[in-house]
């Protein structure tokens, strides 16, 4: 899907060789024929050369410091000592996770050292009157200088109105509407397993309808898994992107 991208002269893409995540939370190796060390010591390299022969004005990291699995630790160190008019920013969500698992991981990553060292900026994607980022995720005081809150990014489709929504969703006046994401769905065969069981017994309380999507990423086996138990759910809608 890359190539559709490509929107204006100047614009150029280098793909990296693909991880994942395992239910477990372990990393894994999404296509090729390598195991896990290999990826991260190619995805090191690629990114490493490219900040040598691009020497990019601006570097933009998505919310992991260091990267998926520390192999954007060099080019930060390149970037700081050889291109000091580079500026470094990372790009958060405003919720990665429960604020105590979040600043777990964060200290055991040494990622507030990673930020404090490499970076000149965060981004955030959000609202400090909704989640403050800075509060939540327990930043030092030197940190919550480089954080900047830019507001929710959302796609500006043409607006409907409620009960048109719930027209097409066919949810009554006087029901209420669930909705069930697990982003990709990577990881989320748990979450959308146990939403479909709670639905029944959820409905014997309340008049709800729920809509759940599965997401891209479910894996082929799980995501027929969820379409078959949702079949004995009446109240139940589920969408997908991907083919069962």
């Amino acid at each position: 899907m890359l190539q559709s991208f490509r929107v204006a002269q100047g614009i150029d893409y280098i793909k990296l060789p693909c991880l994942k995540r395992t239910e477990g939370g372990e990393l894994g190796v999404r296509f090729l024929d390598l195991d896990v060390a290999e990826i991260v010591r190619l995805r090191r390299e690629l990114i490493l050369s490219t900040a040598v022969s691009f020497r990019p004005d601006i570097v933009l990291v998505d919310k992991k410091p260091d990267g998926l699995a520390g192999e954007l630790e060099p080019s930060l160190r390149y970037i700081r000592c050889n291109l000091p008019q580079t500026r470094i920013l990372l790009v958060l969500r405003d919720i990665l996770d429960s604020s105590r698992a979040t600043v777990d991981a964060w200290e055991q990553h040494g990622y507030y050292s990673t930020l404090q060292w490499y970076y000149d900026d965060v981004l955030v994607l959000g609202d400090r009157q909704i989640y403050d980022v800075c509060k939540e995720y327990q930043f030092p005081e030197s940190l919550r200088e480089k954080v900047h809150f830019c507001g929710y990014v959302s796609r500006q489709h043409p607006t409907r109105s409620r009960s048109e929504i719930r027209k097409e969703l066919s949810v009554a006046e006087d029901e209420s509407l669930v909705l069930v994401t697990a982003g990709g769905g990577q990881d989320g065969y748990d979450l959308l397993s146990t939403s479909v069981a709670a639905t029944g017994s959820l409905a014997k309380r309340l008049r709800v309808r729920t809509l759940l999507v599965t997401g891209p990423e479910l894996g082929k086996e799980q995501t027929k898994a969820i379409h078959k138990a949702a079949r004995s759910h009446a109240g139940l809608q589920l969408l997908s992107s991907q083919t069962t």
